[in-house]
């Protein structure tokens, strides 16, 4: 009976904090994104009691959500005048990142374990000129149990200029 949740709002309020530093020969970059849905217990009830031919029948929601990361990188070739005077830049950096869909639930839903994930994250910046940069990475994306961690290997090309005056 969907009369009974007709007053159900679901305000949805949304925070973010970031933040850059350049200077240094040093890249560093964090930030913070939080969430709020109000009434996540009585919309997870509506959902689990809508037919299984719905779109995603019995689905809970948390009533708050988070994401963060930090990430810093250091210009070494900085350090060797050749190849500093070409204005050539090589970073090697590292990354933290942890988000969590149902970081918190009503006092009624169980904490999903497969919605909390953290990644630890290493590579390679290299800036052979100014608008493009070839980068690789290695990412360990850790899980919580019974959910497998996983490992992976990103290499590629970018171009951040402009393709007309």
């Amino acid at each position: 009976s969907s009369e009974k949740y007709k007053d159900t709002k679901g305000q949805v309020v949304i925070g973010n904090f970031d933040f850059e530093y350049k200077a240094h020969n040093i890249v560093a970059r964090g930030y913070v994104d939080y969430g709020y849905l109000s009434d996540a217990d009585k919309i997870s009830t509506y959902n689990k009691n809508l037919p299984n031919q719905s779109a995603s029948p019995r689905s809970d929601v948390a009533s708050n959500a988070i994401a963060t990361g930090i990430e810093a990188g250091y210009d070494i070739f900085s350090q060797l005048s050749k190849l500093k005077a070409t204005k050539q830049k090589l970073y090697l950096f590292g990354r933290y990142e942890l988000y969590d869909s149902m970081y918190k639930t009503p006092q009624n839903i169980l904490p999903k374990g497969w919605a909390e994930r953290q990644m630890i994250v290493g590579g390679v910046n290299y800036f052979p000129l100014r608008d493009v940069v070839i980068k690789a990475e290695y990412s360990h994306s850790k899980m919580n149990a019974p959910f497998i961690n996983e490992n992976s290997i990103n290499i590629g090309v970018a171009y951040a200029g402009f393709f007309t005056k």
